[in-house]
């Protein structure tokens, strides 16, 4: 039973709204989950851990919450790093790094190190992950070229991992728009498991035949360390040694806790469990093209959905005028 008191409102609404479909999907699967995986030699497997805290800036709350709570997760995935020889720490969205250069130059100035080092990896760079189906082609464009630029300039971070793994669904055009614009990869996590069929791994295929190399996220974007035993069916695409786990706390913030990383340091030693590595998107998705089976990976055509649908029309006026305001920007 789910406590509203211990939740957000989101996760609360929407694990609620699909209680119903897991019901239905188990009775179809019986004991078996209707999505796993063959599992491999555990020993032969590296699971990497990446830390990673999601953050709206502006859903339920003003952006000043946003940009305090952006500020704030960063600065305790800093304290992970110092506390933990290792750890490493991936973060979206270009806006949440002009908040804290704003803000706080010392911290700014902190980030940029552990950036340099390597374990502060920057993905996406657009300003905010945004929805990915209503705004216009140009609007993409000009999120990567405004994003990307800022993040070389200001971060010394050379961005090609496209990231956005809250966004509802994903228009058939984005890859050769991501192509185009320099990244090579995406990740993303909608739709799930009980609303489309796509393989954890693949070539995400473009129009015009432009190809990115693709993470579905499995599950959700804030979860814990025991949540890794049971999904490691879920975790690798068949055929490939690698696999990823984003551990945090997300929705609102909060970067990684200390019991987290413990959790993982802890699981370490445990039977069945693949080596467990402290990593970056990039650093994974690096290993899956240097393996033997990245040849073998399927290639996905098309858009990437659905996802609460019935989101494209609450707030419709604002959707419309939006649009409106880039069909005006473009003609002037």
């Amino acid at each position: 039973m789910l406590n509203p008191q211990q939740v957000s409102r989101r996760k609360f609404l929407a694990r609620g709204s699909s209680v119903g479909a897991w019901q239905v999907l188990r009775s179809l699967a019986g004991t078996r989950s209707l999505f796993a995986q063959q599992p491999g030699d555990p020993s032969q497997r590296v699971l990497h851990i990446i830390g990673y805290s999601h953050i709206d800036a502006a859903w339920l709350w003003p952006w000043r919450d946003g940009s305090n709570l952006a500020l704030s997760t960063m600065r305790s995935a800093l304290d992970r790093m110092t506390e933990t020889p290792g750890f490493h720490y991936s973060h979206s969205s270009s806006i949440h790094y002009r908040w804290l250069q704003a803000a706080s130059p010392s911290m700014f100035a902190e980030v940029k190190r552990r950036i340099a080092e390597g374990r502060w990896e920057v993905v996406g760079g657009w300003p905010v992950e945004p929805d990915c189906n209503i705004p216009s082609t140009e609007s993409f464009v000009r999120h990567a070229l405004y994003g990307k630029q800022y993040c070389e300039q200001e971060l010394g971070a050379r961005v090609d991992i496209g990231f956005n793994p809250d966004s509802f669904g994903h228009a058939a055009g984005l890859p050769t728009i991501l192509k185009h614009a320099g990244y090579n990869s995406y990740v993303f996590m909608r739709p799930r498991e009980m609303e489309a069929d796509l393989p954890r791994l693949f070539w995400w295929e473009g129009p015009d035949g432009s190809r990115v190399l693709t993470w579905h996220v499995y599950y959700g974007y804030d979860r814990s360390a025991s949540d890794i035993a049971p999904s490691l069916d879920h975790l690798f695409q068949p055929g490939v040694e690698h696999g990823a786990f984003l551990l945090g706390v997300g929705d609102h913030g909060g970067a990684v806790t200390k019991a987290q990383i413990a959790q993982i340091e802890a699981m370490r030693s445990k039977p069945g469990i693949p080596e467990l590595r402290w990593s970056t998107v990039g650093e994974f998705l690096n290993a899956v093209r240097t393996s033997p089976a990245v040849a073998g990976l399927p290639v996905v055509r098309g858009g990437l959905q659905h996802h609460a649908r019935g989101c494209y029309s609450a707030c419709g006026e604002v959707k419309l005028q939006n649009r409106r305001a880039e069909r005006l920007l473009a003609q002037s």
